[in-house]
C-alpha cells in the first residue's frame, strides 16, 4: 500500500517561512524546515558526504551514516519529502516520505557531523 504523503508547501514559500522564523528568533540553534521533491546524494567529501538536491540547490546534511544509508534505501533513487532542523548551514533530517515508505532518524547528529 502506498503511504500518503503530507502536503508540503511550495519550496519558495518554505524558504521564505524559514527566513521569517530565523529573523524572529536569531538566537535559536535550529529552525524547522520541510522540503518536497528532493533527491539524496552521497559524495566522496569526507567533511560532508550526504547532500540533498532540490531544483538548483545543494543542501548539506548532518546525518549519521547508518541513518543515511537507510534513507537512501527508502528513497530508492527517487524523490522524497523531508522534514528536519536547519542549523543555518546543515539540515538534520528527522523524518522523510517517499511514495512507498516512511523513514525516521534513529539519532540526532550534532553540528560536527
Amino acid at each position: 500500500d502506498a503511504v500518503p504523503l503530507p502536503q508540503a508547501p511550495p519550496s519558495a514559500a518554505e524558504w521564505t517561512a524559514l527566513a521569517t522564523r530565523m529573523a524572529a528568533n536569531p538566537w535559536a540553534q535550529s529552525w524547522p524546515l520541510w522540503l518536497d521533491t528532493v533527491h539524496l546524494q552521497y559524495t566522496a567529501d569526507a567533511e560532508c558526504p550526504w547532500w540533498l538536491w532540490m531544483e538548483a540547490r545543494a543542501i548539506p546534511l548532518a546525518i549519521a551514516e547508518a541513518d543515511a544509508w537507510q534513507l537512501m534505501a527508502m528513497a530508492a533513487g527517487g524523490s522524497i519529502s523531508i522534514f528536519g532542523e536547519w542549523t543555518g548551514e546543515l539540515l538534520r533530517p528527522l523524518t522523510a516520505w517517499s511514495n512507498a515508505d516512511r523513514w525516521a532518524a534513529t539519532g540526532v547528529v550534532g553540528d560536527n557531523a
